[in-house]
């Protein structure tokens, strides 16, 4: 009986042997006894990794990104850089004349200081407009384009193109002792315009000024009110307004500007 159990044994052993003999080439096997061997972790070791590989992850990323990214240039050469300032001066114009006609409105500041600071962003308009005219050929477009709302500014330097002191009137008409200088300035206004265009220097930039000048004359006679002679001279400045400065008067509205310069002196001297 001791022989038959001793025996078993030795079976039982040569069993265990043979079994741990091919359990060393069963890879099921191996990866269940590794995975028995390593520890149990907790579950803020196991968020603690995630964390990590998530880490590292990530800086492979940002690393990969910087190494793909170009720089990108916004402007080319130096003529790109004349148009997107010049542009950037068109825009700060609408917005200062905005604002500038808001206040005026309110009364928050002079007639002078409106007439002076008007007068100086109208002749930064037109002239940075000119400059890029090929650029922003229609100022519609580039106001729609950069949504900005401006309608104030748009009325007085792109349809009227003078202070709203000019063209309405300013309360500070001439005093009775200065009436008579006022008179023979303004009369010297209408023949220096007529001496113009008979000379055939009919060049916006010749002929608007003066029409400025004349109609700015003009507001210092309280007693005139709003005259039909005056009312062209205003209507006079906004077509020229409309016009760009080396533009001409063609010869139909050349005659017709004069006819209305006589016109306008005749009802001048009527109503003195």
């Amino acid at each position: 009986m001791q022989e038959f159990y001793g025996k078993a044994e030795v079976v039982k052993k040569q069993s265990s042997i043979q079994q741990n003999y091919w359990n060393s080439y069963n890879p099921q096997v191996q990866q269940q006894q590794q995975q028995q061997q390593q520890p149990v972790r907790q579950p803020h070791e196991i968020q603690n990794a995630n964390s990590q590989s998530l880490l590292q992850t990530r800086k492979s990323s940002i690393h990969a990104s910087k190494m793909n990214k170009q720089e990108v240039k916004l402007i080319e050469n130096n003529l790109e850089m004349h148009q997107f300032t010049s542009m950037a001066a068109l825009f700060e114009s609408l917005k200062v004349a905005e604002h500038l006609e808001r206040a005026w409105q309110k009364s928050a500041i002079s007639e002078d200081e409106y007439t002076r600071e008007m007068q100086k962003l109208i002749v930064q308009f037109k002239s940075t407009r000119d400059s890029i005219r090929d650029k922003v050929p229609d100022i519609d477009v580039f106001i729609t384009d950069y949504r900005i709302n401006v309608p104030a500014a748009y009325h007085r330097l792109v349809v009227v193109g003078v202070p709203a002191t000019i063209q309405h009137g300013s309360t500070q008409v001439a005093k009775k002792e200065e009436l008579g200088k006022v008179i023979l300035d303004t009369t010297e206004t209408f023949i220096t315009a007529l001496d113009c265009l008979n000379l055939n220097l009919t060049a916006v930039d010749k002929i608007q000024p003066l029409m400025v000048e004349l109609v700015d004359k003009l507001n210092k006679f309280d007693h005139l009110g709003q005259y039909p002679g005056k009312q062209k001279m205003i209507q006079w400045l906004a077509k020229l307004n409309a016009m760009r400065a080396v533009d001409h008067l063609s010869d139909a509205d050349t005659r017709q500007l004069v006819l209305d310069l006589r016109t306008a002196l005749s009802e001048f001297r009527g109503r003195l």
